[in-house]
């Protein structure tokens, strides 16, 4: 672990460092000329992020796996979500609409209406929570 950490120092000063000189090419680049200099740092935005997004879910992943109580807590929570999203899509109305001049399929009014019902209930459980956490925490004193 301990290599790893170096391995992560070193590659994101270096990371830094060529990035640092991108932008300092893209400052002094002429008159239209900087639009290769940030196509390039685009990319280089595109591939830390796909790198976060592995790293975060392979470390995710490894460390549930080796801890069985972790394993139960995050089941308990996909089960959750499953059930609101569940919920949400049999809640959600399929009526074909029209926006200008656009066609809403039944389908996508559906998966919208999903979608939007499953951010009321995610919203209603997280201000539930706070609620929760702050009228227990003013009775336990």
């Amino acid at each position: 672990m301990k290599n790893l950490s170096k391995i992560l120092t070193w590659g994101s000063m270096v990371y830094g460092a060529i990035a640092f000189i991108l932008w300092i090419l893209m400052v002094r680049a002429d008159e239209g000329g900087e639009g290769t200099y940030i196509d390039m740092m685009m990319y280089m935005t595109y591939i830390v992020f796909a790198a976060a997004v592995v790293i975060t879910l392979v470390l995710s992943i490894m460390n549930v796996f080796t801890n069985n109580g972790k394993m139960k807590y995050m089941l308990k929570y996909i089960i959750g979500f499953a059930v609101v999203f569940v919920l949400s899509y049999v809640l959600a109305n399929s009526d074909m609409t029209q926006v200008g001049e656009i066609n809403i399929t039944e389908s996508a009014s559906k998966w919208v209406g999903t979608g939007l019902y499953a951010f009321y209930f995610l919203i209603a459980g997280a201000l539930l929570t706070i609620v929760y956490s702050g009228v227990k925490g003013i009775f336990s004193k």
